[in-house]
């Protein structure tokens, strides 16, 4: 409950302080600067601050006190989290959303179980409610530590709160871009969301990472994304041009064949033609080894029967190739899997996506 003040009457200040009050705030005492700061948010009593009529009291109120000296700043950050702590689920809502404000904008890092409380036992769930806890949130994006992953957990599944809560996980640990994926597509998908979902990923890896990163998302989400999934994830980064041409450009040559190679092996018979369709948009293709290699060559003990030549075969097994052409320089054919490897771990069939003129190979 707000605590009743004696307002301006006990408060002493000169008539050049209503011109530039900042030295009257930087000359207050800890005590002095908590009372006021209350009144502030609590009453609206701004003085000796005079607040211009075209602007929002709490920006105005915000941008002075960041011009504060560090004495004052650091009163200040131990003061806000205090009196945030102090608000109730009794007191003007007006007076909470100021001072999340001063929070967020002054780093205020002690307010962090503070808001933590407010968010989960303080806050109604009516439009009030839900406004209040989304501007706590986000200012327990910026001053958050590990001790909030659990908030942000909670409300990923409620719409409202789920791209706020998706990013606040993956800044906080980009692990969390790849195992939080799956339920973001779902909730997103399952509410015929997709331009949502859509602008929640651009703001991962457009705004977030460099595409030099984009690597550190693209390979666990391969590794580890759901096979319910799998494919409908890389589709959705091809579709935003996320997963293209100039990714794959960018790769050293291993990394590029080593993810390249892991989508294979996660794909299905189901799935090849819309890997192939993706891989192609991304001037990728993988290329048989020369031979007459049908279905019934897969053998997982045998490996396919062929008339490769001598220079063509690796540790007595053909390998696949694959072809990247970036449209500046010649293809670049380097080695995928081999066909041994295509039988042990059941791969889609490559004859089945890329349909390989056997003739026209055997003639290259």
């Amino acid at each position: 409950m707000a605590r009743k003040t004696s307002g301006t009457k006990s408060r002493k200040y000169q008539p050049s302080d209503l011109v530039d009050p900042r030295p009257w705030i930087n000359r207050q005492s800890y005590a002095g600067l908590k009372e006021w700061l209350r009144e502030a948010t609590q009453q609206r009593i701004y003085l000796p601050v005079v607040i211009p009529h075209n602007v929002m009291p709490i920006a105005y109120l915000t941008q002075l006190l960041i011009q504060s000296e560090p004495q004052t700043k650091t009163h200040l950050r131990i003061i806000i989290p205090e009196l945030i702590r102090e608000w109730g689920a009794n007191d003007e809502p007006q007076s909470l959303d100021d001072l999340l404000i001063l929070c967020g904008n002054l780093n205020c890092n002690e307010a962090e179980n503070a808001i933590g409380r407010i968010i989960t036992e303080k806050l109604p769930d009516n439009e009030v409610g839900t406004r209040l806890r989304l501007r706590a949130l986000s200012v327990l994006q910026e001053i958050g530590t590990d001790r909030s992953l659990h908030i942000f957990k909670r409300y990923i599944g409620d719409r409202q709160y789920a791209a706020l809560c998706y990013r606040s996980l993956y800044l906080l640990n980009m692990n969390h871009a790849v195992t939080e994926l799956e339920g973001m597509m779902k909730l997103y998908r399952h509410q015929n969301a997709d331009d949502a979902l859509e602008d929640i990923l651009k703001i991962l890896f457009k705004y977030t990472l460099k595409m030099q990163q984009y690597i550190c998302v693209l390979q666990p989400l391969v590794d580890q994304a759901p096979p319910e999934t799998f494919v409908d994830a890389l589709e959705l980064l091809s579709t935003m041009n996320i997963m293209n041409r100039a990714f794959f450009r960018e790769l050293p040559t291993i990394s590029r064949v080593e993810l390249i190679a892991q989508i294979m092996k996660r794909g299905t018979a189901d799935q090849a033609e819309r890997i192939s369709m993706m891989l192609g948009n991304c001037g990728l293709k993988v290329v048989p080894p020369p031979g007459p290699i049908g279905p019934e060559s897969l053998d997982e003990t045998e490996g396919p029967a062929t008339s490769a030549p001598a220079s063509e075969i690796v540790g007595s097994e053909l390998q696949f190739m694959l072809e990247f052409n970036d449209q500046t320089s010649s293809p670049e054919p380097v080695p995928l899997i081999t066909t041994a490897e295509l039988g042990k771990h059941k791969f889609w069939p490559y004859y089945r996506l890329f349909e390989p003129d056997v003739e026209s190979v055997l003639e290259d």
